[in-house]
């Protein structure tokens, strides 16, 4: 990659990771406002949170199908504006923001990931999109992290509500800069014949080979991150309430995200190597070693409830704080390497709402459980470890066999097999 490939790059996580600290720093703030400046009752506020949640999965879906056709970054940043202006009207009026923030929030996240394949697709090596995936997983973690970390600032001084958008003046510039100075290359659709050879001269890369059994096509690679991102969010999603029924301790449960974040720079470090070594070892294995460690701690956290151990709660944390920041990125990587440029979008945007929906019917099944839902997370936890053997034994490998040099205006394949 070029120089402005990087700085694109760097664009694109600023707008994430101000997008991602505003977006959590007013939702940190929405529920003790809707306390106390709308006087609503628990149940009401619960109602209006998953609300919200449903306008976000709806906002993914409006952003994949914009993706498909509005490919200019002059998009990225009208939206950013829009946000903005949502951020604004969310600190005059909590229950206005509460739905206008997540509407253009989920609409725009689809569009970054693709202007990131975009600045990918000249590379060719998979692992670099490893790479990207850790490193824009590591910006929208820190963003979250940090802006839910000040959201309470809110409860003691109403001059916090002006933070969310200065900080989306912040993205503003990011995404000017992006749309001005770093546009891209005019958008070419693969014509239908590139589906699946190597990809042409164009920017938007046709679908890259997969050779597996005779051949297999690039679904494979997203069906098998689906299934494991459905199955593995089901199991945080329970995880993380055992964990707060076990260990009741606010720094500790704070370590998690924290320590999500180091693991996610240090396998970003070594993606990024195995990337500058054109290496052979598959991310496949990694997204299903992954999973096995998730499942893993699933069941050392159903331990550590049923016996109260919070040192055995801690082991699960950690356990899973190293895990879920490389099947994140495996992920993203995936959807940033395999998928044709008509697809990146809806891939992403596919992707997003898969990890969000867990949440959604999570408050609905946990009364029907005993103990905060240990058994409903050591079901989803065999589940899990099934889908991390299925993905290591079936999983698509790389096959990087010799071939020429690309001849000059075109790009060396990306085969996984």
């Amino acid at each position: 990659m070029q120089s402005k490939n990087f700085a694109a790059l760097a664009a694109l996580g600023g707008v994430l990771f101000f997008e991602r600290f505003a977006y959590y720093a007013f939702r940190a703030s929405m529920f003790t406002r809707f306390r106390t400046e709308s006087q609503l009752a628990v149940a009401d506020i619960g109602r209006i949170a998953a609300m919200t949640t449903i306008a976000l999965l709806v906002a993914f879906a409006l952003g994949a199908g914009i993706s498909a056709f509005a490919r200019h970054r002059l998009v990225i940043a009208g939206l950013v504006v829009a946000l903005a202006a949502g951020h604004a009207l969310g600190a005059a009026s909590v229950t206005a923001g509460a739905f206008v923030i997540p509407l253009f929030s989920g609409i725009v996240r689809p569009l970054l990931m693709l202007a990131i394949a975009e600045e990918l697709a000249r590379d060719g090596r998979i692992w670099s999109g490893m790479a990207a995936g850790a490193g824009m997983s590591l910006v929208m973690n820190v963003g979250a992290f940090a802006g839910g970390s000040c959201g309470g600032l809110a409860s003691r001084s109403s001059g916090f509500l002006a933070v969310p958008p200065v900080l989306m003046m912040l993205a503003i510039v990011c995404a000017a800069v992006l749309a001005f100075a770093l546009p891209g290359a005019p958008f070419e659709w693969a014509r239908a014949s590139d589906a699946t050879v190597v990809p042409g001269p164009g920017l938007y890369r046709a679908e890259p080979v997969v050779v597996r059994s005779g051949g297999a096509p690039p679904l494979v690679v997203l069906a098998i991150v689906a299934a494991a991102a459905v199955v593995v969010r089901w199991e945080q999603t329970f995880h993380s309430e055992a964990l707060y029924r076990t260990v009741e301790v606010g720094a500790l449960n704070a370590m998690g995200p924290l320590l999500s974040c180091a693991f996610g720079a240090v396998f970003g470090a070594i993606a990024a190597s195995l990337a500058s070594s054109r290496s052979r070892v598959s991310p496949t294995l990694a997204l299903g070693c992954a999973t096995v460690c998730i499942a893993i701690s699933a069941f050392v956290m159903v331990v550590a409830s049923v016996t109260h151990s919070k040192a055995l709660a801690i082991l699960s944390m950690l356990l899973d704080a190293a895990s879920d920041p490389v099947f994140t990125a495996v992920c993203l990587g995936f959807a940033f390497t395999t998928t044709s440029s008509r697809h990146v979008g809806l891939v992403a945007g596919a992707l997003s709402a898969l990890f969000l929906i867990p949440s959604l019917f999570f408050r609905a099944l946990t009364p029907l459980l005993d103990d905060g839902g240990t058994i409903l997370l050591a079901f989803v936890g065999i589940l899990t470890l099934a889908t991390g053997v299925v993905t290591i034994v079936v999983g698509p490998r790389i096959d990087r066999s010799p071939e020429p040099p690309p001849a000059p205006g075109t790009f060396p394949s990306a085969r996984v097999g």
